[in-house]
């Protein structure tokens, strides 16, 4: 009887023991959860600021390297704008010596066949002109052989008609000669006193 009293008074000391544990264990887990909860709050707060500042230096680097490919951008552009004005003046350069050596080339060219023009109009004016100078020497060389034979009023008349011929055979001759050397604004004026004197020498000889 004995024993039976002590199993089972063993018995309910250790169910109280156990019941009692159990509250313990209860009354302990919310607690745990609370430390829970604040630590997984503590970890998102800090992952949270660590990729909010991931990101912001991802920003930052993103805006650097845009401000230097805008940088390199404006540089190369600015590179390629003094080159291509660079070429462009070169370009402009030639163009204007070429167009010069152009103009200076097609003025010597007028200029050779203005000249040509004119040395071809002067052989053309002269050539009558000697040939009246030939005429004229002809002419004057028998009046004078005619003039020998004469005697009184004809030889005095033969000798002024020679004499007047050959003043005018002179005049003629140097006029001509100046003629030729004459510049082209001076031509026209000269080339009328040549055709008026052989006009005049014409007529003192009777042609």
């Amino acid at each position: 009887m004995t024993n039976a009293i002590k199993t089972l008074a063993l018995g309910l000391a250790l169910g109280t023991a156990a019941f009692t544990g159990c509250e313990k264990t209860t009354a302990e887990k919310p607690k745990d959860v609370g430390r829970d909860t604040k630590d997984l709050a503590k970890d998102v707060a800090r992952d949270t600021g660590d990729a909010a500042r991931d990101a912001g230096r991802k920003v930052d680097d993103a805006a650097r390297d845009a401000g230097r490919k805008v940088d390199d951008a404006s540089r190369d552009a600015g590179r390629k704008m003094d080159d291509t004005g660079r070429d462009t003046k070169a370009v402009i350069k030639d163009n204007l010596r070429d167009a010069k050596d152009a103009v200076k080339d097609a003025g010597a060219a007028v200029a050779d066949k203005a000249k040509e023009a004119a040395d071809a109009a002067r052989k053309a004016f002269r050539g009558p002109v000697d040939s009246g100078l030939d005429k004229a020497d002809k002419e004057i060389a028998r009046l004078e052989d005619e003039s020998k034979k004469a005697n009184g009023d004809a030889k005095k008349a033969l000798d002024e008609k020679v004499a007047k011929a050959k003043e005018l055979r002179g005049k003629l001759a140097a006029k001509l000669k100046d003629l030729g050397d004459a510049s082209a604004d001076k031509w026209e004026a000269m080339k009328a006193d040549v055709d008026q004197l052989s006009k005049d020498l014409n007529k003192s000889l009777g042609f």
